[in-house]
């Protein structure tokens, strides 16, 4: 009888630790979900507030080149292309300069 007792205790204690395993996967599921839930609802605000600021930086070129005429703006978009290759071309310089200075600092360390 004593046996069948202690046999009848690790079934249930068996049943019940199933149980709480269940249980637990189940919490720790919900929990994931209701994290996914709130970053999914999170980028859903970015990508809304994105949408509007692009927008109103459309509307807003839109407005400040509607007085333009056809010509004066192909005149500024040739100057802020110029503008835009010599700063390029400005840049690459200042980098091989850098390269430069690199590879003069490499070859004092090897000296020594």
């Amino acid at each position: 009888m004593a046996g069948r007792d202690k046999s009848y205790r690790d079934q249930r204690r068996e049943r019940e630790a199933e149980q709480l395993e269940k249980k637990y996967k189940e919490q720790t599921r919900g929990e994931a979900l209701r994290r996914a839930k709130k970053q999914m609802e999170s980028i859903s605000r970015e990508i809304a507030e994105t949408v509007e600021a692009e927008e109103q930086y459309r509307d807003g070129l839109a407005i400040s080149f509607q007085g333009m005429g056809d010509n004066t703006l192909r005149r500024r978009i040739e100057a802020i292309r110029t503008e835009l290759l010599s700063t390029t071309s400005y840049a690459q310089d200042l980098v091989e300069i850098l390269a430069e200075m690199e590879d003069e600092v490499t070859r004092r360390k090897v000296d020594l």
